[in-house]
């Protein structure tokens, strides 16, 4: 879906107003390792309590927004490493910003 809704060259940005675990996000910059496009995403989640008895928050997710960022952080590493021969790798961008509101 990103292949066909976004250009590589535009700078385009990816918005899911339903983040979840930041599927999205993560195929963004997948997406972008893989042609060395210059996407953006905006994750939308709210801080949807875990069920005490999941796997997630017994590995410490308290919240779905944790295991979204978490995630990115994650698929980030794992993007540059899997990727690393392509010549435009180090100037992946897979950082992200956190913003609350209350």
């Amino acid at each position: 879906m990103l292949q066909l809704s976004t250009a590589r060259d535009n700078a385009d940005i990816a918005l899911d107003f339903f983040s979840g675990s930041a599927t999205t996000a993560h195929a963004v910059m997948e997406l972008n390792a893989e042609d060395g496009g210059n996407r953006r995403f905006i994750m939308i989640q709210l801080p949807e309590l875990t069920d005490e008895k999941s796997q997630a928050y017994k590995a410490g997710y308290k919240n779905i927004c944790e295991i979204g960022k978490d995630r990115i952080r994650r698929a980030g590493e794992k993007i540059k490493e899997d990727y690393k021969d392509k010549e435009y790798i180090d100037k992946l961008d897979v950082g992200f910003r956190v913003y609350k509101t209350i």
